[in-house]
C-alpha cells in the first residue's frame, strides 16, 4: 500500500500484520531490528572518504529508494543525515529511480548546476537516467574505481 512507503508506522503496522500471518512467534520489532542490523552494513572506508570529502569543501548526497521506515534508518540510525549534506530519498520525493521524476526533484534541491554533479550507482539503468537528465554519472562497481573515476573528472581522490 503506498501510506507504507511514507509513513513509518504504516510500514510497522503492516510488518506486525505479515509477520503474524506467517506465524512469526515474537514481536515485529525483534524482526525490524535483526533486519535492520543485518541489512545494511556501511563501509568504513566509504564513510571515511565522505568525511574527507566534505572536509575539503565537497558537497556529497545520497539518493536512494526507500520507504519511510528504512530512510528514518539509514538518516538517523546509520548517521548518514549528519555524515551527508543531503538524501534524497524516494518515498520523500514522490518518484524512485530510474524515473526522471526522481533527479529532477533531487536536482530541484541541490543547490549545484547539475553540470557541476557527478552520480555513482551500481545499477547501469540508474546511471544510464542520470546521464538522460544531464548529470555526469558513473557505475559504481568498486571503490578502487570510484576513486579513480573521482581523480579523472575532478584531479582529486576522496
Amino acid at each position: 500500500a503506498p501510506d507504507t512507503l511514507a509513513d513509518v508506522d504504516a510500514f510497522i503496522a503492516a510488518c506486525e500484520r505479515a509477520l503474524a500471518q506467517a506465524g512469526w512467534p515474537r514481536e515485529a520489532a525483534t524482526y525490524l531490528a535483526r533486519w535492520t542490523q543485518d541489512a545494511v552494513i556501511p563501509d568504513p572506508a566509504m564513510l571515511e572518504d565522505v568525511r574527507r570529502l566534505r572536509a575539503a569543501g565537497v558537497a556529497c548526497y545520497l539518493g536512494s529508494n526507500q520507504d519511510a521506515f528504512w530512510a528514518a534508518h539509514i538518516e538517523t540510525t546509520l548517521g548518514y543525515g549528519q555524515l551527508l549534506d543531503d538524501l534524497f530519498i524516494s518515498c520523500r520525493l514522490g518518484a524512485a529511480k530510474p524515473q526522471a521524476a526522481f533527479f529532477e526533484a533531487m536536482l530541484a534541491q541541490v543547490p549545484f548546476p547539475r553540470e557541476e554533479l557527478i552520480f555513482f550507482d551500481d545499477k547501469a539503468a540508474n546511471v544510464e537516467a542520470a546521464m538522460a537528465c544531464g548529470l555526469e554519472a558513473r557505475l559504481f562497481t568498486d571503490r578502487a574505481r570510484y576513486l579513480r573515476d573521482l581523480e579523472d573528472l575532478y584531479g582529486r581522490e576522496a
